[in-house]
C-alpha cells in the first residue's frame, strides 16, 4: 500500500486553498481599485461641470436653451 499519495493530498488541498485565498484577495483589490478610479472620475466630471456653468454665461450670443442643452449632456447634472 502506497501511503505517500494519501499523505500528500491534504498538503495539496491546503496549497490550493492558500492559492485561492490569494487569488480572491487580488481580485477584491482590483475591484476596490476600479471603484476608487470611478469615484475619482465622477468627482472630476462634477468639478468640470461646476466650472462649465459660469463659463457658459460668458459666451456671447449663447441662448438660455443652448446653455441648458450643453449642461444636460453632463451625466447627473441637475438641469
Amino acid at each position: 500500500m502506497n501511503l505517500s499519495a494519501t499523505q500528500s493530498q491534504p498538503l495539496r488541498n491546503q496549497d490550493d486553498s492558500t492559492f485561492s485565498k490569494k487569488k480572491k484577495k487580488r481580485f477584491l483589490m482590483s475591484i476596490a481599485s476600479e471603484v476608487l478610479i470611478q469615484q475619482k472620475s465622477e468627482m472630476v466630471v462634477q468639478e468640470s461641470a461646476l466650472t462649465l456653468y459660469p463659463a457658459l454665461y460668458e459666451v456671447e450670443g449663447l441662448t438660455e436653451d443652448e446653455r441648458y442643452r450643453a449642461l444636460s449632456k453632463i451625466p447627473d447634472h441637475p438641469t
